[in-house]
């Protein structure tokens, strides 16, 4: 029994081989141009207000917002948006409280 030969043209060869090559291309293109688009735009805070009871903590307002973020950030978040360099609140202040 005869087996049958395949034979490989070599122009159809190349032009697949650069058909896939460009396509390729077009996409890395695309996901650096895209990239590009996404990293520079602006992403604009939200913040609530919160007006500090007596025996308030940052601590115990970071906690009270039940976030999936670490506390020691959460309390770093507030003190960075309200200018703190201490920890310590008053009662009666208004404070921004970062929205996540």
């Amino acid at each position: 029994m005869k087996q049958p030969q395949y034979t490989l043209d070599i122009n159809i060869f190349f032009k697949r081989i650069g058909l896939l090559v460009f396509i390729i291309y077009l996409l890395t293109c695309g996901l650096i141009i895209s990239g590009r688009f996404v990293s520079n735009a602006e992403v604009i805070p939200t913040y609530s207000t919160y007006t500090v009871s007596e025996g308030d903590t940052l601590w115990g307002i970071a906690t009270a917002m039940n976030t999936d973020y670490d506390i020691n950030k959460v309390v770093y978040d507030i003190k960075t948006v309200n200018n703190m360099s201490d920890g310590y609140i008053n009662a009666g202040q208004i404070i921004k409280i970062p929205e996540y």
